[in-house]
């Protein structure tokens, strides 16, 4: 009798052990976003899906900027946020689509000219994690 609630405990034991080892491994994979951003810039225009005025300071009188973002890597459709900050303040928060593996997207800012500063924009993907941040400033 004794050997056998010894196996049991060590069979219960060790299914538990592999268990937490799985759920650990899967936390970990879902912490690593399979998103990469393989281009990111902030820029005066976007036309067909390319970036021009790509700069990281830009003149108060800009009145708009675009955050432009090519994307690789995506697996099902998902989404990536860009949080346009200003002042260590969140300014605008843009939800974009990705459906595909390869995905070019872009937010915009309309800027006024008392805005000036230090700004940046944050480009997280579905659960939150920061995939780049650019800065700029206005001035």
């Amino acid at each position: 009798m004794g050997k056998v609630a010894v196996i049991t405990l060590m069979l219960f034991l060790g299914s538990c052990l592999a268990s937490y080892g799985q759920s650990q491994l899967q936390k970990e994979m879902k912490s690593q976003s399979m998103l990469k951003i393989a281009e990111a810039v902030i820029c005066t225009d976007v036309s067909e899906r390319t970036p021009s005025g790509i700069a990281r300071s830009f003149p108060p009188d800009i009145k708009k900027l675009y955050c432009f973002t090519k994307i690789v890597g995506a697996t099902k459709e998902t989404f990536v946020k860009h949080l346009w900050y200003f002042d260590r303040q969140m300014m605008a928060e843009v939800m974009l689509p990705v459906k595909s593996v390869r995905w070019r997207t872009y937010s915009s800012k309309r800027i006024l000219p008392q805005w000036q500063g230090l700004w940046k924009v944050e480009i997280q993907d579905e659960n939150g994690q920061v995939l780049t941040t650019l800065d700029f400033e206005i001035r």
